[in-house]
């Protein structure tokens, strides 16, 4: 829980603190600090902002030199410490001045310390907790119904789980809010280069009043051909102020998959009003769009190299990018570079920024489709997406580092390792481009304690030489989505953080594009999220253990697709009156109320009439000590309809050989039934992988149907 102190309650006066002073924070903090808990600390001030800067250095110096808890300090301007305690989601909130008692308000408790002790302090600090770590439902709760009235996950919340998960705010808004008392503080990392909160935020703002004066207004579809620096996020972030729909695209997308997408955005804008296009891309990829670009609109070119360091940004633009092959941008009155473009200061808007649920704030392209679908999500979707996290349930804490490498394009990258880590105070360790082979640099070099990635990045991580002696105590959070997460890679990985000294788990996420990314970790769907199975192709709901669709609803549930007839397919108003998103994956919910995804309804195959999951069979194979990961298709046959057939990588230090040839036939023999048994298994050096970096199932179906006159394993 989020505790803060004002100073009075404290007895001290941080510009005229002294080491002495410390005594009475010791002892309140130990406590709290051993369980868990993050302080607060905050002082109400009129000083200017150098001389607020000045003292809050010193206060925090003397503070670690006497070896108080680790805290948080902010100076309040206008002494509003009732606003900063609903700002910072504060949970119980601690002063000696009645007044401000009286000011503040619910979700967060106050204790009046005037004629406490201090152990009646923590007394009282220790009974709200209590209070807040009850269940929402008693942990013996059993099924009453069906799943998706008796909400049984809920037991897996607390209380104070759901204090923060009311009041929606834009995105824009929710990162001034989150962020007021915090702007001398670093926001962001980019090679070195550190930029905090209040020029982040100052940047967003002179950025908006270009685009404003640009002629870029609300429901205007952006293009962000952009890889990740902080000017890209300055531009996501000047468009949420100005509530045009961002529209980001993977800047390594094929030349034919861009031209579709921008010919589809400039046929929305057209018939929305917007005759002419705005596009923004990373000058690093200008070269390889410039001959599909549209003719009429503007083109504004990041320089990727802005915020590096001098010496740096030198060596890429003459080294790096020749050996690259990357070509230096033609600008002319329709190309720009972005540095141009925000040159001339434009007047100041107040426009409104409130949150507004009526429009399109973000458009999303499915990835691996033929024909990508734009997935239409809402402010509410951003918000309540995020929301999840300001809990106990999430490591994520102000003053953590997540390496942010997922590009804006992923809901993911855009949601939790961008809009969520930014409105928690989580630096963003900036990643251009991810090396796999070199994953060791985010954790022992720029010192992540946060990370999220998808489940092909755990093995290279297991593999990584210089992880060897390695201390990993500062690693505290560890997030797996974009694909599921089978059990063994799981404790695999738990278990070689664990050796390496952290206590940090893997956790599973799961989510769709549709979903605005996560929406059920480990299991739990997330809080104002409904989850039910039906019987597939109905809208039939199924029982406690029975396996169909998972559907969701809820606020994140996107708006719809951008073309009305795939919205239909996907979203249905069930006969309880709720709007449903059929997933197309299997799952099951168990008697505790959690959520087993069992793969997608395409990775099941009728062999000779009988139903086989790929995924259970691939879980199966990586049980193999020798198995470093596994992938299992299906083959036509002109008997059985379909057959399985697997690849399988092979771990590092082990060899494949005759014993590893028997020892998989006789887990065929031993687990799986006749008609599951894989017809044939290949041992591969690297899985072929999508865009957005999950194994490409297409291709591994391709080769299996080539290698069908090759003996079976």
């Amino acid at each position: 829980m989020k505790i803060g102190f004002d100073t009075g309650a404290l007895h001290i006066n941080p510009a005229k603190f002294r080491a002495g002073d410390a005594d009475n924070m010791n002892s309140l903090f130990s406590s709290l600090s051993a369980s868990g808990h993050e302080i607060f600390v905050f002082e109400p001030s009129e000083a200017d902002p150098d001389a607020a800067r000045q003292m809050k250095t010193r206060f925090l110096r003397i503070c670690f030199k006497s070896g108080v808890p680790a805290f948080r300090f902010a100076v309040i301007a206008g002494q509003d410490l009732a606003g900063a305690a609903q700002r910072n989601h504060i949970d119980i909130f601690v002063t000696a001045d009645s007044a401000v008692s009286g000011q503040i308000t619910a979700p967060t408790e106050c204790i009046l310390t005037k004629g406490l002790t201090a152990d009646q302090i923590q007394d009282r600090i220790a009974a709200i907790i209590r209070q807040n770590r009850e269940p929402v439902l008693a942990a013996d709760a059993a099924p009453a119904g069906l799943p998706s009235a008796d909400r049984l996950w809920m037991k897996h919340y607390r209380k104070g789980d759901l204090k923060w998960q009311q009041g929606n705010l834009s995105p824009y808004d929710r990162l001034v809010v989150s962020n007021q008392d915090w702007h001398d503080e670093t926001a962001m990392e980019f090679f070195g280069t550190k930029i905090s909160h209040g020029e982040f935020l100052r940047r967003i703002d002179e950025t908006a009043d270009q685009m404003y004066a640009d002629g870029i207004r609300k429901g205007m579809r952006v293009p962000l051909i952009l890889v990740n620096t902080p000017e890209s996020l300055i531009v996501l972030y000047a468009l949420y102020r100005l509530k045009a729909t961002v529209t980001p695209i993977f800047p390594l997308s094929t030349k034919e998959d861009m031209q579709n997408k921008l010919r589809m955005i400039q046929q929305q804008n057209s018939a929305n009003g917007f005759p002419e296009s705005r596009i923004f891309l990373s000058d690093l990829v200008f070269g390889r769009f410039r001959d599909i670009l549209p003719e009429n609109g503007k083109v504004i070119a990041l320089d990727i190299t802005a915020s590096m360091p001098g010496p740096m940004a030198f060596a890429f633009r003459h080294i790096l990018a020749p050996k690259m092959g990357v070509k230096p941008v033609q600008y002319s009155e329709r190309v720009i570079s972005f540095r141009q473009y925000t040159a001339s200061k434009a007047p100041h808007h107040n426009l409104d920024t409130s949150f507004d649920d009526t429009y399109t704030a973000v458009q999303l392209y499915t990835g691996g489709t033929v024909k990508p679908k734009g997935v239409m999500l809402t402010e509410s979707s951003i918000d309540s997406a995020s929301r999840q996290f300001y809990n106990d349930r999430f490591a994520f804490r102000r003053g953590d580092k997540i390496a942010a490498f997922m590009p804006l394009n992923h809901s993911f990258g855009l949601i939790i390792g961008t809009h969520v880590a930014l409105t928690l105070g989580v630096n963003l360790d900036i990643i251009m481009k991810i090396n796999f082979k070199r994953l060791d640099k985010l954790f022992l070099k720029d010192r992540v304690n946060l990370f999220g990635g998808i489940p092909n990045m755990f093995p290279a991580i297991r593999n990584n030489e210089h992880f060897r002696n390695a201390d990993l105590s500062h690693v505290k959070y560890i997030l797996s989505g974009g694909s599921l997460i089978d059990r063994t890679e799981k404790e695999r990985t738990t278990a070689f953080f664990q050796a390496h000294h952290s206590q940090a788990e893997v956790h599973d996420g799961y989510g769709l594009t549709e979903s605005a990314g996560g929406i059920i970790y480990d299991g739990v769907p997330n809080i104002g999220t409904d989850v039910k199975i039906v019987e597939n192709g109905t809208e039939q709901e199924l029982g406690y253990e029975e396996t169909g669709e998972l559907c969701m609803s809820g606020a994140q549930i996107m708006r719809g697709y951008d073309e009305t007839e795939l919205t239909g397919k996907v979203l249905r108003r069930h006969a309880d009156g709720k709007l449903w998103l059929h997933t197309g994956d299997h799952a099951v919910i168990h008697q505790d109320g959690k959520v087993e995804v069992i793969g997608r309804i395409d990775r099941m195959i009728k062999v000779n009439g009988e139903q086989v999951i790929l995924d259970d069979i691939e879980e199966l194979i990586n049980t193999l000590a020798f198995v470093e990961k596994s992938a299992v298709v299906k083959r036509t046959d002109s008997k059985r309809g379909f057959v399985p057939v697997a690849f399988i990588k092979v771990r590092q230090g082990y060899q494949y050989g005759d014993t590893q040839q028997q020892e998989i036939l006789a887990l065929y023999d031993q687990k799986l039934t006749a008609y599951a048994r894989p017809r044939k298994t290949t041992v591969i050096g690297e899985f072929p992988v999508t865009a957005v970096g999950k194994v490409d199932f297409r291709a591994l179906e391709k080769m299996a149907e080539a290698e069908k006159s090759q003996p079976e394993a």
